[in-house]
């Protein structure tokens, strides 16, 4: 019986462990989409202000 659990908890914790990796890449992905998405919105406003 162990023999089946073991792997099965193994197989849970390394997806569980994936998951979040991804999920903080996701997190630093989109931190650094809105910071770049914010900073090409604001340059137009800044060259037409700046002109």
């Amino acid at each position: 019986m162990s023999n089946l659990i073991f792997p099965a908890l193994a197989r849970a914790g390394l997806f569980v462990s994936i998951v979040i990796h991804e999920l903080g890449h996701a997190l630093i992905y989109r931190v650094f989409f809105e910071k770049a998405a914010g900073i090409l919105r604001s340059a137009p406003v800044d060259t037409v202000s700046g002109v």
